[in-house]
């Protein structure tokens, strides 16, 4: 009886989805990555906010990721600069590594109008240089 008690605990929580570890289940991140559901209005506010943290990791890990794939890369030979224009390339480099945060990028996309194009892929590729690091996760 003990057994069939805690099977049924189980399953229940499995399928009801009342527990939050349910948040890292492929079918919930794909729910979160799917532009048509992203809103994830019938699950509950708990679940729904552990899901969006959970894919904002995922996005966070994909974008390091590109970012030592990128630093891996041997370094162009350019053109010598005069150093005010060294600087303020620079400083455009930093302004723009700061303003484009995955977390950003991410709530970007939550923020984006839902479509119900049916193909996920096909709207993944159109759309991987507006969100990269989620377009890898997804």
């Amino acid at each position: 009886m003990f057994c069939l008690s805690r099977l049924a605990d189980s399953l229940r929580d499995r399928f009801a989805m009342t527990s939050l570890s349910i948040a890292k289940h492929p079918f919930v991140v794909a729910t979160v990555l799917d532009p048509a559901m992203k809103s994830m209005s019938d699950f509950w506010d708990e679940l729904r906010a552990a899901a969006y943290d959970h894919v904002r990791s995922l996005v966070s890990a994909a974008n390091v990721k590109s970012q030592v794939d990128e630093v891996q890369e041997p370094p162009m030979k350019r053109a010598r600069e005069d150093v005010r224009s060294a600087t303020m390339s620079f400083l455009a480099r930093c302004i723009e590594m700061t303003q484009a945060t995955q977390t950003s990028e991410f709530d970007g996309y939550l923020h984006a109008a839902p479509t119900l194009e049916c193909e996920l892929l096909v709207w993944w590729k159109k759309h991987q240089e507006v969100f990269p690091s989620c377009a890898a996760v997804a």
